[in-house]
């Protein structure tokens, strides 16, 4: 009985001693930083990761990014994109069709002008200035200067303005104050004559050319020329030209009454009648200086004030009522 009741006792003390280690061991063990789970919160800012796996586990968040080398993402767009068929129905219905404009063609009967008082001080408003060797323009206080030398018949100093439209109904009147400091001298009728004031055909000159000048018998002259017919006509009425003298000139071609007349000073010193350059729809030109001279002598022009108004003599329809 004794030895049954000791080997209960020592039974019971191992029990118990065995117990005492296996609790004495999970102690330990759950202590241990050698077993933590891999799942367990990490710090980034005292963790060095050895490996890129271990960067992986962690999220965008975590991450510290340096603001050079990564670009701002850009923010989302709260409004949804359109489908193809919104894009095509808002296409067509916000883009508007653009039409092609039309070219519009030039009326040769609208009204055209020119106007300079040389008050620029230089020659830019003409298309060409032109002159011959020896032969002078500058612009002096205001007035054009022309200035041909002794020589040849063959000098000359102008400038031209282009791009007019003479019609059958056009009346153009064309204008300029002159000043010459000498009249051609000694010649008959119809020969040394100096022209200084055109209206002119522009293509071929075979529509006429008509020009205002001063014959070498001294009147007034005013020459109609063309191909194949030509007509010069001179002064019948109002006082002889005189050097060293402003005069105002007009130069009307009246194309429906086809007539084209010269006024020195608001008198008409020479009528005639004419019709190549009338008849029909051409280009012309305006011509203002010492175009053409039919003498060997200098001449000296000033020009002052040169105008060119073309308007239509047409008479408008009366609206029925």
């Amino acid at each position: 009985m004794a030895i049954i009741v000791t080997l209960v006792i020592l039974f019971s003390l191992l029990s118990l001693a065995l117990a005492a280690m296996w609790m004495g061991k999970t102690a330990f063990t759950y202590n241990s930083p050698t077993q933590q789970s891999p799942t367990s919160s990490l710090n980034p800012k005292s963790t060095v990761f050895s490996t890129p796996n271990q960067l992986k586990t962690l999220t965008p968040t975590s991450t510290p990014t340096s603001p050079e080398s990564t670009p701002p993402t850009a923010k989302s767009n709260p409004i949804p994109s359109p489908t193809a068929d919104e894009t095509s129905n808002a296409t067509s219905l916000n883009t508007p069709t653009v039409q092609p404009t039309p070219t519009p063609t030039p009326n040769p009967n609208s009204p055209q002008s020119f106007s300079t008082d040389f008050s620029s001080g230089n020659f830019n408003s003409w298309a060409i200035q032109n002159q011959s060797i020896g032969a002078n323009m500058s612009v002096i206080n205001g007035d054009a200067h022309f200035s041909t030398p002794i020589g040849s018949n063959n000098t000359y100093s102008y400038v031209q303005k282009n791009g007019f439209t003479s019609t059958v109904n056009s009346v153009i009147v064309a204008s300029q104050d002159i000043y010459l400091t000498a009249l051609p001298q000694g010649f008959t009728t119809g020969n040394g004559a100096i022209f200084f004031l055109y209206v002119i055909d522009a293509v071929g000159q075979n529509n006429g050319n008509l020009a205002v000048g001063i014959d070498g018998s001294d009147v007034w002259g005013l020459w109609i020329g063309g191909f194949p017919i030509y007509n010069y006509g001179f002064q019948t009425a109002g006082a002889s030209p005189q050097s060293t003298t402003w005069y105002h000139l007009v130069l009307t071609i009246n194309n429906p009454a086809q007539t084209v007349t010269l006024a020195v000073n608001g008198t008409t010193v020479i009528r005639e009648s004419q019709h190549q350059f009338t008849d029909t729809t051409h280009a012309v030109n305006l011509i203002s200086g010492i175009a053409e001279v039919w003498n060997n002598e200098t001449h000296e022009l000033n020009v002052g004030n040169v105008e060119l108004s073309i308007s239509s003599s047409l008479v408008p329809t009366p609206t029925p009522p």
